[in-house]
């Protein structure tokens, strides 16, 4: 384990004694061909390279990055979603609760105000419908001769303006958690990558980590150092999840005995 990441995360258990205690339990693995960072639930990869162009206040925001993609369960919900698509929504969603507990993340980090407090379900439904309106319209576009339609109160021959909304900065109380105005996924890559699990033992590694997040939260809450954003995260993290569509098979074959 490199020695920055060793004393950020002392730092994590000393300081911020949530992310401090779930940091642990990740095995920290030197891997050169990811990006950035990367969790599976089990493992917290690194890229040394990347590493390196880190100062220690950043190190330490990825850290407890990383830490929020596992307790939040990202890493056994993506389902049959787009991977890319998935990672951006996730990092919506845990990086306002990193700014919010006063650390810093790189600059180009993916925020945007319009999804505080929502879950990567709904951020991904979002952005997958983003997405298709998008490549519509670039594909009505090319139809048209490459010319993009005018935009309201915008005469014939104007610079069109970006269609993305802007990204908000409105984040943390802290100067030193200020986030920096995000980027479009396509423009940076995200500075922790979110993998899914693939070991027989998913739901048990799962149920477990439910536990340590209650755990870690109350220890937490005992020293004064859980947070509303924190709080919040953590109820929505521990309720049993029920999958609507084993509940609508059940009903429909209740329904309709034969065929």
């Amino acid at each position: 384990m490199d020695p920055r990441i060793s004393k950020q995360r002392s730092a994590l258990v000393l300081d911020q004694p949530f992310f401090g205690a779930l940091s642990l339990r990740l095995k920290v693995v030197e891997d050169p061909s990811c990006k950035t960072f990367w969790t599976d639930g089990e493992s917290l990869g690194y890229n040394p390279a990347y590493l390196a162009g880190l100062n220690d206040l950043e190190t330490r925001g990825i850290l407890a990055h990383e830490i929020l993609h596992v307790a939040n369960g990202h890493c056994w919900r993506q389902g049959d979603r787009d991977p890319g698509l998935w990672n951006d929504a996730c990092d919506y969603a845990i990086n306002p609760i990193v700014y919010d507990a006063g650390m810093q993340l790189p600059k180009g980090g993916l925020f945007d105000a319009r999804f505080r407090g929502k879950s990567a379900e709904e951020i991904y439904g979002i952005l997958a419908q983003e997405k298709r309106q998008k490549e519509k319209q670039q594909g009505k576009g090319k139809q048209d001769g490459g010319k993009p339609d005018a935009q309201p109160g915008q005469k014939p021959g104007d610079t069109p303006g970006g269609s993305s909304p802007p990204q908000s900065a409105n984040g943390a109380n802290t100067p030193s958690a200020t986030p920096e105005p995000g980027a479009s996924p396509e423009a940076a890559p995200s500075c922790g990558e979110v993998r899914q699990y693939k070991a027989d033992d998913k739901s048990q590694k799962e149920a477990d980590w439910k536990v340590a997040v209650l755990q870690a939260a109350k220890a937490a809450k005992m020293r004064g150092g859980l947070g509303g954003s924190l709080e919040g995260m953590v109820q929505l993290a521990v309720e049993p999840v029920v999958d609507w569509r084993a509940i609508l098979q059940r009903f429909a074959q209740e329904s309709s005995p034969t065929d």
